[in-house]
């Protein structure tokens, strides 16, 4: 196989395997949206914190995951679960809110 070939080979599965993004796991969507949220209440003093991942899914150019949020201070034995928000963590790392 030529060097030219083997170029065009590679840079054809390079392009097949960016929309899957396999880099993207749900552990690495779930942190990066965990550091995104946590920036997002860095001046705060009760600001949201992440109580677990709900789901998560593959979606185009990256991943999309569920997060229950506890926001606010709320007593211990409080029957309130957190609210759930979801985000999308794209193909190269960055969090995006989803409505």
């Amino acid at each position: 196989m030529t060097k030219p070939m083997l170029a065009v080979l590679l840079g054809v599965l390079l392009v097949c395997l960016l929309p899957y993004a396999p880099w993207i796991t749900e552990r690495t969507a779930a942190s990066q949206a965990a550091r995104y949220i946590a920036k997002q209440n860095e001046p705060r003093t009760d600001g949201c914190g992440v109580i677990r991942t709900v789901s998560s899914s593959q979606a185009f150019m990256g991943r999309s995951v569920v997060l229950e949020l506890a926001c606010g201070q709320l007593p211990t034995d409080s029957p309130v679960r957190g609210q759930q928000k979801a985000y999308f963590v794209s193909l190269l790392g960055t969090v995006h809110e989803q409505d």
